[in-house]
Order: C-alpha cells, then structure tokens, then sequence
C-alpha cells in the first residue's frame, strides 16, 4: 500500500527539486503512523515522493493526514499543482481504445469528438470511474511578435497582453427602461475571429507629415493606432505536443478507462464493448479500436482455471473407477465433488469472495482432496460389507472408524492455511482469498462424506465377494512391507541420505520471487538522453515499430506507442515520471494457439538491432498480471541501490558497480540513474551589475522565461472549444538567448550577457531519495535460462569487489528484498503451519508419540518436492512456497489414517507388527486412491500450459512431488 505525493513547479533542476521540496515533504510524511519507507524522485519540474505503508494499515485515514500535513505548500506561487493520492497498481486502465479518423480530420478534430462525445458516453456507464484522453493535438492562436517592432513603438509583452485581455471581454453596461419594458445593456467585445484579435490596438504612433512627427496630443487625429497585425504574426497553429499515441505506426488519439474500485472489471468492460458498437454507428467518420483489453486474458485464465478443474475431476473419477470397478461406487463418490464445490460457494458469498483467479485456483486445488474423504468412507463401508455385515451396519460401523481419522486429516489439511490468511505482508494479502476457498471446500467435502456417502451407501450399494479378516490379499506387497521391517536401520539411513541430498538440491534449484507468465503482451519502454524533443523520440518509436512489423508480423495483433508525457493522464498516481524523451510501445501477440513463438523471443531477437540505435536504452516488461502489478514485480528484476551523502560520489560508486557487474553473464540491459544527465544552461547573474539596472533573479528569469516560452494572454472561442491565445517572441538559439534584451523599470534595455555568466552543463536527469538520504539505482534484466537467485548470487560477488567509503551502502534491492521478506514470513507460517498440525494431532490421538510419529512425513513429502522441481528445472518461489506449506497439511493425511488403524488393531489384542502390516494392507487401496486423485487432479495445474498457468504450477509441484514420496 503506497501514497504518492506528487508536486510540479515549473521548469526547476532536479536538484532544486530536491531541496526546496522533496526534502520538506519527506520530513512531513514521515511523521505518519505506520509509515514503512519513504522515497522520492526528483526531476525537472516534478518531485514524486512515495510513502509506503504497512499492509494493515487504513489507507484512507493516512491519505488524509498526509494531505492534511502538505497541503500547507500548495500556498507557495512558485508550486503550480500538488496532488496526494493512493497508489493502486490494479487501478491501472482496464481497457485502451485507439481512435483514428478520415484523411480529412486531423487530430485536433477527433480529440474533440473523442472528448466531448465519447468520452462522455463512457463515463455514464456503471463500474466505469474515469475516461482519460492522450495523445491527439490541440490548436491555440499563435501571435508571434517582432522584437524590433516593439522596440520600435515602445511596446513590452505586458502592454500587449494587455490590450488584448481588455478587448476580449463582454461588458454589462447596466439597463434601460423604454415603453415598459427592460432592456439590458451589454458591451460585446469578445473576439469572434482571428480578424478581431488581428485588430487589437496596442499602442499608437505619432503620423508623419513630409518623414517628420507631428506632435499632438492624445485625442489628436495625427496620432496613428499601431494594431496587433503591424507588429506580429498571428495564425491558428497546432500546440506543441507534449506526447503522441500511434496505433499500428499511425498516429491516433488514445483512451484509457478505468473501472470503479469495487466494479467487476469484465463486466466492466463488456458494457464498454456493447456502447462502443453503438458509438460507431453514431460516428461513422471515426475508427474506433481496442488496443487492450483486461478482461481477454481474465476470461481465458479464468476459462484455463475452469478446464484445469474439470480435467483433474475426470482424472480423480477414472481413477477412482480403477480401484472400486463399480460404476454405482464412483457415482456415488464422484457427487461429493458437485455438491461440495455448490456448499464452497455459498460459503463463500457469505465471506464477500469472488469467483476469480485466486479462488478458482483454491478450487482447482482443492479437487482432487474433495472426495479424498469420501473415498476412505465407502472403501471402508466395502470392506465392513465384505466382512458379512449387512449394507446398513457396514455403512454405520464402517464410517464411525474412520471418522476420527478422516476430521483430523481434514482440520490438519485446512488449520495449515490459517498462518497464510493471518501472515502478515505481501504472502498474506495475495493467498488470503484462495487460503479461504481451499477451507471451504474441504470442510464442505468432509460433511458430504461423513453424512452423505453413508446414506447413499445403504440405499444403493450391493457389493459382492466376501474376504477373511487376516487374509493376505496382497502378496507381493506383504513381502516388501516385511523386509522393511526387518531392515529398519537401513531404511533410516536410506531416508536421511535422500534428505541430505534434498537439502544440497536447493541451491542448485534456486530461488525466485514471483514466476513470470507469458500474457501474449510486453512493453519496450524507450529511453533518449534528456533534452531530447518529442519528434525525435516519435522517429525512433516509428523505426522500432517498422523493425517489429517487418519481422515478427504474423505473431503480432497490434503496437501501441505512447510517446512523451501524459499530462491528462491524471486519474491514476503513476509511479513512473516521463517525458517527451521517453515512450512506452505495447506489443499485442495474438493468443498462443496462433503463435509458434513467445515473448522472450520476441525480445532476445529485436534487442540486438535496438542496440545498435545511438543513445538510445531500452527497456523490456513482460505485461504483468494484477497479482503481480500488486506486489510490484513489473519492474527490472535486478535492482541495486547505492546510498550515500555526495551526488558525485555515489556517481562514481554507480559507474564502478556497473563496470564490476558487466562480468556477470547471466544479466543484460544494464542501466543507471546518472545514465544521460539533462542538458542545462546556466544563467549566473552579476548581482551587483544587475542591482545598479533595478533587477533581481526573479525579474530576469521570468523575463528570459517569457521571452522564450510566451505566455498565455486570453481564451478565443473557435468549434465550439475555447483555444489558448499565446503571445510570444520567435524561437530562440543560444547565442540570441546570450544577447537577449532585458528591460528594466524605467524602459532601459540591457543585453543578458552584459548582467549574467551563461554557461552550458549537464545536470543529473534525476535525483533520487530514500529514507532522506540521496542514491543512485542500477538495474538489469536477467537472459532468459537463467536463474534469478542464480544471477543474484553472481551480482552479489562482483559488487563486494567494490569498496564504498563510510556513509555509503550497496544493497541489492527489488525483487531480491521482497523475495527475502516473503520468504522469511512464509518460514515463519511453515514453522506455524507444523506446530499447528503437531498440536491438532495430539489432541486427536491423546498422545505425544503418535503425532510425532505421523510428522515424520512432513521431511519425506519436503524430499520429494525438491526432488520434483529439480527434475522439471523449476525455481522455488512463493508460489512454491505456499505449496509446501499446504503439503505439510496434506501429506499427514495417509499417515493418520493408518496410525489410527494401527492403534484400533492393537486395542483388539493383535501385537505390533502384525497390526502394521494388516494396517498397511487394509489401508493400502484407500491410501493409493486418495493420493491418486490428488496428484491427478493438480496435473493440468503443473503443466503450466495456458494463461496465467505458469503463476500456478509451482504451487501444484510442490504438492505432487510430496505427495509421491509421502505416500
């Protein structure tokens, strides 16, 4: 949870930024309960400061105190805007719209329509918050003045914006009474046209008479009006963009729309798809287009989770058909599934949950032990019938022996998930929702099985064949199970080989924060040195879509570029400064069924001829999914901070971090914050020359600032929008700038390079903050086949080959700090999750030797996860981490059900180890079939095959491979 404080004044250094406000505002906020770490970025014109909160901490209450504890800066004349909003990473646009039009619109046209008509259109839809506009262009009146002329006639730019403001408005001359009625008086003098601003008197002149003035006075008929046209140039002209859209390398105007906090966002979005058909039929000079859309890959994940579900039903109720060989049999227990899943959701619409990708998942997960349960009542019912009872007795007696068995494997199942709901920090926040869907389910399957499989049972069932107590059945297994016995040293040395060998696998494994899951979309986000100008940046844009199209064109759907800043773009606290330097190219690829290729190599082939661009850095995001915009994994994997007092130092401390770190081949895209510094010109005033002319710093700079940028006088009404009137002097270059006129008081004119040194420099591009103190950032990403802990390892060699002076630090930071703090909470949760299990146990068996004995598991099932992930080459991450933690719930359950078996025997008389072996063979059918259906049924999760099912099979992994050595 984040607040952003943003604050724009002007065009000030970054540095300047830094110290006026970033500092001050840092110093107010930190003072906020529950504050965890303050940052700040700082760039020209702009200060961004990042308040992060403990997770559960009310994030409206915190905004307001913050608000409340700035506001007091918005009173400074130099602050042009401040805002205080909440970072919400999911309330990015749920859907971008494309809009182009006829060769006879220009943008200008469809930016207007796109804002008066569409626009409004959308933002009456329910669940729909904001509709924000980019790209497009805007026309203004242009008056461009001559700078001789105005000396000429004695004329400054105030006189002139002046007249103008005066003769643009509509006076009320108060009202007459004639014949009973009342007519008000009104004075128009708004402009109706550019021929009425072109006549704007803004001075006078005297007449001359034979090349001679003729002095007179003011009314006098010698004195000659000088007009706005006689000493400029005024024209309707577009203004000067500061950021383009392009939808498939033609230029459109873009719209991003954002749903409600608590709106569905694919009911969202098709409400927005069913206006939109009625849009182009109303406007049918305008294409509209979806240049991304949310709910496509919500919809197919959701569908993904929905088929996976299904498959691993099927899978558990063939194999349930295997062992019973009675189609009735696996009807009967094939039900439980239906009906627990239909108590699971009414259990959770009384818990405010979703169907969505999390509880889908916990349902998904939760399949295959759904009938786990109600597959060890009626094999129990089937051997208490076979044992000469009758169906009614067989169903009673045989479901009360093992109902203790069968609530204990449950609460340990579901009590594992209670350190995952209550774990604070990120873990919790994500798997608290699917933590709760996997509970309900299993308590929902063990009510089914303890009431509802019994009375089927007795109505429907007619088992046939009889067997003897003791009775051998199953030879071969009889043998093994004896031989181990007699070799108990054996085995346990056997078993602590495997887990010593388990525990050397996992840095070999290696570890990462999050998987990433190929979403058919990624973003090239486009770099240029500071200073650079918009259209040069759009070129550039312009070569990479070319390159993309040319060579990959039947794998791409659509490329949307954004260029420059997004000033409108205003409803969402972006975490990102841009500028018209920087761009951002979303690459849509159609659905992986139509493709032969994915992201990454989409990437690894078009990054070495991006390269080869001068100047240019590049930067590749594969598009993230919610969860993972959430935790805020969208960023580099491989970040470094270097904190220190000294800008410089920690410059030369980033250079030698990323000259030590250019050894490492696991990583490519390196790149820093001193990257490419803004160009700045310096204009040092002489203070006391300047006092003896009347000027100050303030006077000049907003001298040299009008003189350069003009300034907005009026608003002129034209297609029915008003336009900006913008008076302002020619283009400048640096050498007018250095014999720019300045005019004091008293009308003196002096040159700026007689008052001030000028002088040319590169200032940092940004200067960036955290806890208070400045740092400079180096990020990179990590080659495909690489793994992260693998390339964390190696960074973390080469970066202590450099020595930084005291008061200065290099961490490894991003991914790395949130996979060490994920992974020390869920350690904790999986310590909880075993005592939880331990204590559950005792109090079931009434004893401290039985439970013990029933965990030993939990190190066998470890084993065998760790095992499975390295054959299948997968890192361990807090996916898999859950998964273990889950496993160490499910992996007692085979145990208790035999351990409880074991002990019924004894109380009958019958001594240990033939009490085990007849245990294991009356239990083992039982035991396979639940731990079968189990594995089956998160199979297709494991795969990882369709959208978003890369984020969910490590989670399944770690589940099966514990499963199979467990059992």
């Amino acid at each position: 949870p984040k607040i952003v404080v943003t604050l724009k004044a002007g065009e000030k250094p970054p540095q300047e930024m830094e110290e006026q406000y970033a500092k001050v505002i840092e110093g107010l906020v930190s003072t906020v309960n529950r504050v965890k770490e303050v940052s700040s970025v700082s760039r020209v014109g702009i200060t961004q400061v990042t308040v992060e909160f403990f997770w559960d901490t009310d994030m409206d209450f915190a905004a307001v105190d913050i608000q409340k504890k700035v506001g007091r800066l918005s009173g400074n004349e130099d602050v042009e805007e401040l805002t205080v909003g909440k970072y919400d990473p999911q309330a990015l646009p749920v859907m971008i719209l494309s809009i182009t039009g006829t060769e006879k619109q220009d943008l200008d046209e469809i930016r207007r329509n796109a804002e008066t008509v569409v626009k409004r259109e959308l933002e009456r839809l329910e669940g729909v918050a904001a509709v924000t506009i980019s790209g497009g262009l805007e026309k203004e009146v242009s008056i461009e003045i001559n700078p001789y002329l105005m000396e000429a006639y004695s004329l400054t730019l105030n006189d002139v914006v002046g007249r103008i403001i005066s003769s643009n408005i509509n006076a009320s001359g108060g009202s007459i009474k004639d014949n009973e009625k009342v007519y008000i008086i009104k004075g128009v003098g708004e402009f109706s046209n550019l021929i009425d601003i072109e006549n704007v008197t803004v001075g006078y002149r005297e007449k001359e008479v034979l090349g001679e003035k003729v002095q007179s006075g003011i009314y006098s008929e010698n004195r000659v009006p000088v007009l706005l046209k006689d000493i400029a140039k005024i024209s309707m002209v577009f203004k000067e963009p500061v950021s383009a859209v392009r939808i498939n390398g033609v230029p459109c105007v873009g719209l991003s729309i954002y749903k409600e906090a608590q709106a569905n966002t694919v009911r969202v979005i098709e409400a927005v798809n069913k206006k939109l058909t009625d849009l182009r039929t109303s406007l049918p000079n305008l294409e509209i287009n979806v240049a991304s859309d949310q709910a496509k890959f919500i919809n197919a994940a959701i569908g993904e989770v929905k088929h996976v579900a299904v498959y691993g039903i099927i899978l558990a109720v063939i194999i349930l058909f295997f062992f019973l060989r009675n189609i009735i049999t696996t009807v009967i227990v094939g039900v439980a599934i239906p009906i627990s899943i239909i108590a699971t959701f009414n259990l959770m619409y009384f818990n405010d949950l979703t169907l969505n990708i999390m509880t889908l998942g916990g349902l998904a997960l939760g399949a295959g032990m759904l009938i786990d349960n109600s597959i060890v009542v009626i094999e129990n019912i089937f051997r208490h019938h076979q044992l000469r009872e009758n169906m009614k007795d067989a169903a009673v007696n045989g479901t009360a022996e093992v109902s203790g068995a069968i609530i204990a494997s449950t609460i340990t199942t579901v009590i594992v998930f209670l350190p995952i709901v209550f774990v604070h920090g990120i873990a919790g926040e994500l798997f608290k929702e699917q933590a709760w869907t996997v509970a309900f389910s299993l308590l929902s399957s063990l009510l089914v099985a303890l009431l509802l499989i019994p009375m089927l049972s007795s109505k429907f069932l007619k088992f046939k064949g009889e067997i003897i107590a003791e009775e051998i059945r199953y030879p071969l297994y009889w043998k093994i199970l004896d031989r181990v016995l007699n070799n108990k040293k054996y085995v346990i040395i056997g078993t602590l080989l495997l887990l010593t060998i388990a525990i050397l696998l996992i840095p070999v494994i290696g570890t990462e924060f999050m998987p990433k899951a190929d979403q058919g979309q990624f973003t090239i986000k486009v770099h240029m040195p500071e200073g650079t100008k918009l259209e040069t940046t759009e070129t550039i844009v312009a070569y990479i879509e070319s390159q993309l199209r040319n060579n990959f064109s039947e794998s791409i759907e659509s490329i949307y570029s954004n260029i420059g800043s997004n000033i409108n773009d205003e409803f969402v606290q972006t975490m990102e400064i841009s500028g018209e330097n920087t761009a951002a190219v979303e690459i849509m690829l159609v659905s992986e069924s139509k493709r032969n290729i994915s992201t990454n190599y989409i990437i690894n082939k078009i990054d070495p001829v991006l390269k080869n661009i001068p100047n240019l850095e590049v930067n590749y995001q594969l598009q993230q999914s919610a969860l993972q915009q959430t935790i805020g994994t969208t960023g580099a994997p491989i970040m470094i901070e270097i904190k220190g007092p000294e800008l410089d130092r920690i410059k030369e401390l980033t250079d030698e971090v990323v000259n030590s770190i250019n050894n490492c081949p696991e990583i490519y895209n390196v790149e820093t914050s001193f990257q490419h510094g803004r160009p700045e010109i310096n204009i040092k005033l002489d203070r006391v020359i300047a006092s003896n002319f009347g000027l100050d710093v303030q006077s000049v700079s907003s001298i040299v600032k009008d003189k350069i940028s003009g300034r907005i006088a009026e608003k002129y009404k034209s297609d029915n929008e008003y336009r900006d009137i913008r008076v302002r002097y020619p283009d400048k270059t640096i050498d007018e700038l250095m014999n720019m006129k300045i005019e004091n008081q008293v009308s003196d004119l002096i040159l700026l390079k007689e008052i001030a040194d000028i002088s040319i420099e590169e200032g940092p591009r940004e200067v960036l903050r955290k806890e208070q103190s400045r740092y400079g950032l180096v990020t990179a990403d990590i080659i495909k086949g690489y793994k992260f802990s693998q390339a964390v390892n190696s960074i973390s060699l080469q970066i202590n080959k450099v020595f930084p002076p005291r008061d200065y630090l290099i961490t490894i930071t991003g991914e790395e700090e949130q996979r060490k703090e994920s992974f020390e909470s869920l350690r904790f949760a999986l310590l909880l999750a075993v005592i939880l299990v331990y204590m559950v146990l005792a109090s079931q068996f009434e004893s401290l030797l039985h439970p013990f004995t029933i965990m030993l598991t939990v190190p066998l099932a470890g084993i065998g996860s760790i095992l499975l992930f390295y054959f299948v080459g997968e890192p361990l991450s807090i996916m898999a981490f859950i998964g273990i933690i889950m496993l160490s719930g499910i992996c007692v359950n085979d145990s208790i059900i035999l351990v409880d078996y074991i002990n019924t025997l004894r109380k009958r008389g019958i001594e240990r180890k033939k009490a085990v072996m007849l245990a294991c063979q009356d239990r083992l059918r039982p035991i396979l079939m639940t731990s079968l259906t189990t594995i089956l049924a998160l199979f297709p999760l494991s795969i990882g095959i369709g959208e978003g099912a890369k984020l969910r099979a490590p989670l399944a992994i770690a589940v099966i491979g514990g499963l199979i050595t467990s059992t």
